[in-house]
């Protein structure tokens, strides 16, 4: 067997010109890349709404946070695919967050009360929707 002495370096090394900074570059998120010009229109005509729609509902509470677009979607939840993306109303960020995390009053409805009420939101907000596509036009 052949022994191999250590690699021995007499001298410090240095490059020729100094390293260049560089900053990390962010991809941008796979799912937003794929939204399509309809999408973005509904997504925009929705957040015109400007209520949370679990206000409407007696035992849900204050809102707090912004406003955002949920998906009510029969498969939805935190970091899941949704449904179709006409399936959206407006929610605080609160409710948003019981709905997905199954917590709190929107949470803890019976489940046929909250398909019911989810599929009342859905077709309000499609209302909207609808009718604010036939003004612009």
């Amino acid at each position: 067997m052949i022994r191999s002495a250590a690699l021995r370096r007499y001298g410090r090394l240095r490059s020729r010109k100094p390293m260049r900074r560089t900053w990390m570059k962010r991809r941008s998120p796979r799912r937003i890349a794929r939204e399509t010009p309809d999408e973005v229109l509904h997504k925009a005509a929705v957040r015109e709404m400007r209520v949370c729609a679990a206000s409407k509902y007696a035992g849900a509470g204050r809102c707090s946070g912004g406003l955002e677009v949920a998906h009510l979607g029969r498969s939805g939840g935190i970091g899941r695919k949704h449904g179709d993306w006409t399936e959206t109303t407006l929610l605080c960020h609160r409710h948003h967050v019981d709905l997905d995390r199954r917590r709190g009053p929107l949470g803890s409805m019976p489940a046929d009360e909250r398909e019911a009420w989810l599929d009342r939101e859905i077709a309000l907000a499609r209302e909207f929707v609808a009718g604010r596509q036939v003004v612009a036009a």
